[in-house]
């Protein structure tokens, strides 16, 4: 994807899979003339000494989101609770 970071255009990867999911249902509109505020994780890498560093950024979670001048909306976030089975290696002593 492309954007902007301090009025620079940069690509960035989008790795937050609840904020993709809700842009792939439809429940969030991202495109032209959208924003957000992240968290975003930025690679410098050099291939040798001579060459130029290779930049990637990836936005590791979107926390808001919005249109031009319109709202900040909040994201939403799936409750990512597991039940987890405990068994006791001493069920006598419960």
């Amino acid at each position: 994807m492309e954007g902007y970071l301090n009025n620079q255009p940069i690509d960035f990867k989008v790795s937050d899979k609840d904020f993709l999911e809700q842009v792939y249902n439809h429940e969030i509109k991202f495109g032209n003339g959208s924003f957000i505020n992240c968290l975003m994780k930025t690679i410098n890498t050099l291939k040798n000494e001579v060459s130029q560093p290779m930049i990637t950024h990836e936005i590791i979670n979107v926390i808001n989101y919005g249109e031009d001048n319109n709202i900040v909306h909040v994201i939403k976030r799936k409750n990512k609770q597991i039940e987890e089975q405990k068994t006791s290696l001493f069920p006598d002593l419960q």
